[in-house]
């Protein structure tokens, strides 16, 4: 299996973690956050194994795996953290917009990724849990150190978690070997100068609707 293809692998494959947890002190939490990645993951896996290759079968497989994404990716704050500055010239219903739009982009590359992929050799390690300061109270962020081997390729990945009001935990940013999700698709966006916000949701539009 190709670097790119492991690469988009991980990132679908750890990101997709959907059980709540209730706030609690940095050692249990600690202890939540990997039970929590080792029993989706081991969820997602079984989709992919289990997905038949025609049309059918792909549309099943990602319809499962979206509604996941749904439940443990913080879209907004991923999609606000892409949009950078830019989201303030966005109105309410914008942001609305080009949230959900976003959302299908960032589902929709990955799994176009991950089809056919071998998922039998990967290796997941889990590391450390970091627990990063917050200014309100309210809110614990973790960040979630794993290491995937596969192919004697190893490769570091972080996940930034958050949880907010004792609710659920979730995913607002993915670090590859030290790259930040949302800051690259903040670059992108920045460079747009002159790109409005329905020129930006326009876009979207094109790329993900049929």
């Amino acid at each position: 299996m190709s670097y790119i293809r492991t690469h988009t692998l991980i990132i679908f494959a750890l990101g997709i973690f959907g059980l709540s947890l209730l706030t609690a002190t940095p050692v249990i939490a600690d202890s939540q956050a990997k039970t929590v990645l080792k029993s989706a993951i081991d969820d997602v896996l079984l989709i992919l194994k289990g997905a038949s290759n025609d049309d059918e079968g792909r549309r099943n497989a990602f319809n499962k795996i979206y509604d996941r994404i749904g439940q443990t990716f913080d879209f907004q704050m991923l999609a606000m953290g892409a949009l950078g500055r830019k989201r303030k010239s966005f109105s309410p219903d914008q942001l609305d917009q080009f949230t959900a739009l976003f959302s299908k982009l960032v589902a929709e590359t990955y799994f176009e990724k991950l089809e056919g992929s071998d998922t039998s050799g990967v290796e997941i390690q889990y590391l450390e849990c970091i627990e990063v300061k917050s200014k309100r109270k309210s809110v614990q962020r973790f960040d979630v150190e794993t290491l995937i081997k596969q192919d004697n390729v190893n490769i570091p990945i972080i996940y930034r978690m958050i949880n907010k009001n004792q609710t659920a935990w979730k995913v607002y940013d993915i670090k590859i070997e030290g790259v930040s999700m949302v800051a690259n698709y903040r670059d992108q966006y920045r460079s747009k100068m002159n790109a409005t916000p329905d020129d930006l949701i326009q876009e979207l539009k094109q790329k993900v609707e049929p």
